[in-house]
């Protein structure tokens, strides 16, 4: 979910610019390629695995190294929003949920006190506190299912968009400059 016990680190991924050498371009290529027997083995690409062996879990990792304007930047910026949607919804849910809890104990701790005859009428209010409490925190998989969505998109679309961002075309089975 949006906010788990251990997240991944983030990663700094940088390439030359698309001016530079042929041979630097190639190298920051293989570098930062996708890893071909690792890209697209988890089908939900969960974590993308580049050709040095790095593992990029956060979409928006790829920004610095893929066109601004192409569709894995774009997926990536999607994927950033939506787990942060997905965060706040959980921790709205959350705090709702124990604020209400506290307060409906407090209210059957003071109905238990009082005399016969007379009650708290807040009590269902908060019992109602801690149900909208789950389920807003429950509708954060919403905006976590369009995050890893966008996320896969990113990760698939990445390769390509590299290559762009680099000027390397793929002529028959190898990668080469455009030029």
């Amino acid at each position: 979910m949006a906010l788990g016990c251990a997240t991944e680190a983030h990663v700094r991924l940088r390439a030359p610019p698309g001016d530079a050498a042929e041979q630097m371009r190639l190298a920051a290529y293989e570098s930062l390629r996708a890893d071909p027997r690792r890209a697209y083995l988890d089908e939900t690409l969960g974590e993308l695995r580049l050709g040095d062996g790095t593992s990029v879990s956060h979409a928006e990792d790829i920004l610095p190294v893929v066109p601004p304007r192409s569709r894995a930047a774009l997926a990536a910026r999607e994927s950033e929003s939506m787990e942060r949607w997905a965060t706040r919804l959980l921790v709205a849910g959350t705090l709702t949920t124990i604020l209400a809890g506290v307060l409906a104990v407090r209210a059957l701790n003071a109905e238990a006190e009082e005399t016969a005859g007379t009650e708290d009428t807040a009590l269902p209010y908060y019992l109602g506190g801690i149900g909208l409490g789950v389920v807003v925190a429950a509708l954060s998989a919403v905006p976590e299912w369009q995050a890893n969505d966008a996320r896969h998109d990113a990760f698939t679309h990445y390769d390509a968009a590299l290559r762009h961002r680099l000027r390397l075309c793929v002529v028959g089975l190898h990668v080469a400059a455009c030029e």
